[in-house]
């Protein structure tokens, strides 16, 4: 008896952990966000892991499935990062959390460059993955 309980204790605790991984995969973004402005980031240029369409709209894949965040920031905060030369951002989408966090490496008439971090997290779990990419309109 006193082995059954030690054998579900420990159960228990290894479900959760192996059932919390997240796995994040590169993707083909340029359907999700048609014709428009937009921004990708990734590891490697030539691999999408982060889309956007520049306003509210974010993409990434995530347990093999196309996840969609929405952002909900203002003009005004937009405007206050570009000034600053930051993107930090914090978006939700069901239980995961993604952040943002990314600096400008330079500026062109209609395109922004940016690098950084993102960080996915889900009940308890993370991945942090550096990216660089660009924005344009």
């Amino acid at each position: 008896m006193k082995d059954t309980w030690i054998f579900t204790a420990l159960l228990a605790f290894a479900l959760p952990a192996g059932a919390g991984n997240i796995e994040v995969a590169s993707f083909d973004a340029a359907p999700l966000y048609g014709v428009g402005s937009n921004c990708e980031f990734g590891r490697q240029t030539d691999k999408t892991l982060l889309a956007s369409d520049w306003v509210d709209k974010f993409w990434m894949k995530v347990d093999g499935k196309i996840i969609q965040f929405t952002s909900h920031r203002t003009d005004a905060d937009i405007e206050r990062q570009l000034a600053a030369k930051r993107w930090h951002e914090t978006l939700k989408a069901g239980d995961l959390t993604l952040d943002i966090k990314l600096s400008e490496t330079g500026r062109g008439e209609d395109t922004v460059g940016y690098k950084g971090m993102i960080e996915l997290k889900r009940a308890g779990t993370s991945t942090r993955i550096p990216v660089t990419g660009d924005c344009a309109a």
